[in-house]
């Protein structure tokens, strides 16, 4: 009779073991699948935010590049053949090797005659002496522009710039470690872009139907 009882009551124990196996084995499988589906709504919620900051920056960068070609055309329009001699000179001193570059004070911090306070700013122009009028008010207007646009869009692109295929640019860039230096300074003379993608598809024959030249700006 007491093997009996034996017997029953191991069994009752191997039989309550299996079950709490079992529950313990059902409940982590559960857990795990819940956590796993929570997981996947995680990742999908953060593609989605970041999907759409990337979207909201993108149309911000464009409605900003827009901005910037316009009143570059504005300027352009408005600067008198004295004006770009006077700021040509100012904006970009001419250097020994024949390239035009900009003043170390416009990269360190200057206030104009006018009140205005210019600072981040790196400049370089290739074949200076070659430059027509025409190129040198595009190139004095975009100086101004990308100051004005760089520092009010500070907050949001660490950079903007203006550049032709012919290898003369203008950037802001405060932050940069190098304080743009290879341009300022460093550069050779014979520095050339024209075969770099950035430069390829500002030419004409990549331009869109209305489509118009604007400063090219990232962050």
């Amino acid at each position: 009779m007491r093997s009996l009882s034996r017997r029953f009551l191991i069994s009752v124990g191997l039989m309550s073991a299996v079950v709490t196996i079992l529950g313990a084995t059902g409940a982590f499988f559960v857990f795990q699948q819940n956590l796993t589906h929570r997981q996947i709504d995680f990742l999908s919620d953060y593609v989605r935010e970041r999907s759409t900051n990337i979207d909201r920056r993108f149309n911000k960068l464009s409605s900003l590049q827009a901005a910037a070609g316009q009143e570059l055309a504005r300027r352009i329009h408005h600067l008198t053949d004295a004006d770009v001699a006077r700021l040509n000179d100012d904006f970009f001193p001419r250097k020994p090797d024949g390239t035009r570059r900009s003043r170390p004070d416009y990269f360190d911090g200057h206030a104009t005659a006018s009140g205005r306070w210019i600072y981040g700013m790196g400049a370089f122009l290739r074949d200076a002496d070659r430059m027509t009028v025409a190129e040198q008010r595009v190139m004095v207007a975009a100086f101004s522009v990308v100051s004005d646009f760089g520092q009010a869009a500070h907050v949001d692109f660490d950079n903007f710039y203006f550049f032709t295929p012919e290898t003369r640019l203008v950037m802001f860039g405060p932050d940069r470690p190098d304080h743009l230096k290879f341009y300022r300074q460093t550069a050779p003379a014979d520095l050339d872009i024209r075969g770099e993608e950035m430069a390829q598809i500002t030419l004409p024959s990549h331009d869109r139907p209305g489509r118009r030249a604007a400063p090219i700006c990232s962050g």
